[in-house]
């Protein structure tokens, strides 16, 4: 790539992991979290093993307010982010008071949580940074970081979630 051999480092792509939660955990399912309650998750896969650095959740939605979720009222059962095993034992939950309205995000750590009014659709985003807590989650295979949406959330235009990281090979 031209002269200051500066090139793509596909290392760091093989490694890298871009993957949205999804309702079958390999991030091929169902992936917007509009819709009625449900589980979504990113599984390692059998000979990996993952190191997750950060989600980020994007949501648009009108009415936007960070003292409710998007447009909807405060959810009256809310959202769970655990991590699990293999045999879906919780290993450690990260809301251990559920996210019920979006100033809730403000409890994870080092979240960054800027909201955009617009004209039509309003959005949401935010990037929780998990290692501003110490470190990344290191999840071995089978072991799977959960988002479980305990409430209908088909009102809402859209609502995605994304682990980043790295994987390793076993």
């Amino acid at each position: 790539m031209g002269s200051s051999g500066n090139a793509y480092d596909t290392q760091y792509a093989e490694n890298r992991i871009d993957q949205l939660f999804s309702t079958n955990g390999d991030g091929t399912g169902t992936h917007d979290m509009a819709a009625g309650s449900a589980s979504y998750s990113v599984v390692v896969p059998t000979g990996s093993s993952y190191g997750i650095r950060r989600v980020l959740f994007t949501m648009t939605d009108a009415g936007i307010r960070l003292n409710r979720f998007g447009g909807i009222a405060t959810l009256a059962n809310g959202i769970l982010i655990t991590v699990n095993d293999a045999d879906d034992s919780v290993l450690h939950t990260f809301t251990p008071h559920a996210i019920v309205r979006l100033s809730d995000f403000g409890l994870l750590a080092g979240p960054d949580v800027p909201t955009v009014a617009d004209v039509g659709d309003d959005t949401f985003i935010c990037r929780w940074t998990l290692e501003k807590a110490g470190r990344d989650i290191f999840l071995a295979p089978g072991q799977y970081m959960k988002i479980q949406v305990r409430d209908t959330l088909t009102d809402l235009t859209e609502f995605h979630a994304q682990a980043q990281g790295w994987k390793w090979k076993k």
